[in-house]
């Protein structure tokens, strides 16, 4: 049971809805607030909480597994620094709320309350369309053993991360409406560490070694790969038909010698 990654984004969620509706009742608790502008943000955490937990969540139960963390789970002490860095991870990025719901917020609603929120929307969207997406491609049989290059993926290889990031950029700039001291200001390393944490931690790391393993000997993979941006959506680059080729053939190779060795 300890060695399962199937509670682990259930509990992810709940740290999330539980930290966000705690320090929504201790504004209430204080007499003073809570005000609209928090009540509002904390709805918006409380809506992405419950929508991206819950599509996890279906997901792990289909695949049974999460592969991100195959090479984590046998590593015991790898594998409980991960589960226990929940709180580290729910602390910072969701820092913007926390510190709002902390102030005394008299502030009425501004232009940049409206810009924020507009953002914040727009990358929930972003991520909900990408994430739905690639389950309807996933779900079709004839896409089995395939990489998804339709809809937003089409544009970007990993536009849900994308859409995770834009919308902590607009939960910061909702949060900073209402500050009024240099040190509340410190909230916004959220979507920094986000944006970290998906291409440098937990994201890029753990899935583009497992698609490059899965396709990267393929030559149309590597045109894919080399014409879409990673994670901003763009038109595509050009490509050198003749490297993509060398890069696919050098991959074949690779994964040849690794399978004599085995």
């Amino acid at each position: 049971m300890w060695q399962t990654e199937k509670f682990f984004d259930a509990i992810g969620s709940l740290t999330y809805i539980s930290v966000t509706v705690s320090t929504l009742v201790a504004s209430k608790l204080t007499g003073e607030g809570p005000s609209p502008r928090q009540m509002a943000l904390s709805g918006c955490v409380l809506i992405w909480a419950v929508r991206l937990g819950s599509f996890l969540i279906v997901r792990i139960h289909h695949a049974g597994k999460d592969g991100r963390f195959d090479e984590i789970k046998p590593n015991i002490p790898r594998w409980f620094v991960v589960w226990n860095i929940q709180g580290i991870w729910t602390f910072l990025t969701a820092m913007p709320v926390f510190v709002l719901n902390a102030v005394h917020d008299e502030n009425p609603f501004n232009v940049g309350d409206y810009i924020g929120f507009a953002i914040w929307l727009m990358g929930f969207l972003f991520e909900v369309v990408a994430d739905r997406q690639k389950t309807t491609f996933n779900a079709d049989p004839q896409n089995k053993g395939k990489w998804i290059d339709v809809g937003l993926w089409r544009y970007s290889r990993h536009p849900n991360y994308f859409g995770e990031v834009v919308l902590w950029v607009g939960a910061t700039v909702v949060a900073c409406s209402a500050f009024t001291r240099p040190g509340q200001w410190v909230c916004i390393i959220s979507p920094f560490f986000v944006a970290f944490l998906l291409t440098k931690v937990s994201g890029l790391p753990l899935i583009e070694p497992r698609a490059d393993e899965k396709w990267g000997m393929l030559v149309e993979y590597q045109i894919y790969k080399a014409k879409t941006s990673v994670i901003i959506p763009m038109s595509h680059r050009k490509v050198d038909v003749e490297v993509a080729k060398r890069v696919a053939d050098a991959a074949e190779s690779t994964k040849a010698l690794l399978a004599s060795e085995a």
